[in-house]
């Protein structure tokens, strides 16, 4: 991780919720964490209905490929083995 132990969070007791900062939990750029995740597929292939099993976003919003290793965490940027379809 970039910077753990540095997420904060400024929403007031009572107050309106704000988002909580929390980039220091991303991860670096020669993690071992990176494209090390699996796959999560169903029986029947990579999609339910056209959805991914997976979610299809991280925490900040960036794409889970489906077929793709995914960043092991809630950081997904710059993932990514392609992992062949079964057939």
């Amino acid at each position: 991780m970039v910077a753990p132990g540095t997420g904060t969070t400024t929403t007031p007791i009572g107050g309106p919720y704000q988002q909580p900062m929390l980039d220091g939990y991303k991860l670096g750029p020669a993690s071992p964490a990176r494209a090390s995740g699996v796959v999560v597929e169903t029986s029947s292939g990579l999609t339910v209905d056209g959805r991914t099993p997976n979610g299809g976003r991280d925490y900040w919003g960036a794409a889970v490929t489906p077929g793709t290793s995914p960043n092991r965490g809630a950081d997904n940027t710059h993932a990514g083995r392609r992992r062949p379809l079964r057939g």
